[in-house]
């Protein structure tokens, strides 16, 4: 099952890059796609200003805050006298995977750093990155009972 869901979210990501849209747009559209959750339009169009690294400046990751923001959607409290700590865990650990898995979360880091990783040129990487993201935001959504 895991390796048919990372084929098909791996498949989703990059045709949705093809497409035209930016990775933490294709986040949210994924966890749709393979959740069935809906997110309003407001959420969509929160999403594109995330995107190479917040508004292309080469920060964070678009695709790792999309995730982030997505685990506080569901973990996130309304009130200052809620629990806040299995959101900061969650998005922690998700985190610490992705920088062990990409060295960094910094989109201009890990574009320069791309082509001896993963073989490719300037944002050729972002596709698989953002299925990388993608599917630990599914997996996590299912865990957790999100959806």
């Amino acid at each position: 099952m895991d390796k048919n869901l990372k084929e098909e979210i791996t498949s989703y990501a990059v045709d949705e890059f093809k497409r035209g849209h930016f990775c933490s747009e294709i986040i949210v559209r994924a966890f749709e796609k393979f959740t069935g959750h809906r997110f309003s339009v407001e959420i969509h169009r929160g999403m594109t200003a995330f995107a190479e690294g917040i508004g292309s400046s080469g920060c964070i990751c678009g695709a790792a805050s999309a995730v982030t923001f997505i685990i506080s959607t569901f973990e996130g409290r309304t009130d200052n006298k809620e629990d806040y700590k299995n959101a900061f865990n969650l998005s922690n650990t998700f985190m610490k995977e992705f920088k062990k898995e990409y060295g960094s979360a910094c989109c201009r880091v890990i574009t320069k750093n791309a082509a001896g990783k993963l073989g490719f040129g300037k944002f050729k990487h972002c596709p698989y990155i953002t299925a990388f993201c993608a599917l630990k935001i599914v997996k996590l959504a299912k865990k957790h009972e999100w959806v």
